[in-house]
Parts: C-alpha cells; structure tokens; sequence
C-alpha cells in the first residue's frame, strides 16, 4: 500500500472499476500479477524487443 494519500484514495476509487475497466480496455490495463509472469517469461525466453507495452506483456 502506498503512503502517499492521494494515492491511497485513487486506488479505493478505481478498484472497483478495474474488472470493468480490463474488460473495455485490455490493450491499456494490465494487473501486477500479469507484469510479474511477463517479467519472468522473459526472464527465461527472452524478448524480440526490449521496450514492451501492455499489448506485449498479455
């Protein structure tokens, strides 16, 4: 959790709205769980490119 407030207050505004928001928007939104597995794969695969976007990482 962050200890900034702001940040604190945006993150209860907006997850409830993040399901919704992945399904109308998936290229844009991706969760942490996701960054993590896309570190690791290419971790042990290796990438084509060095800079991915969202689109790369799902």
């Amino acid at each position: 959790m962050s200890r900034t407030r702001g940040y604190r207050i945006g993150y209860a505004i907006t997850r409830p709205l993040f399901p919704v928001l992945r399904r109308l928007l998936p290229d844009q939104v991706t969760a942490t769980d996701g960054v993590g597995r896309a570190m690791l794969r290419v971790a042990r695969q290796g990438s084509p490119s060095r800079v991915l976007g969202n689109r790369d990482l799902r």
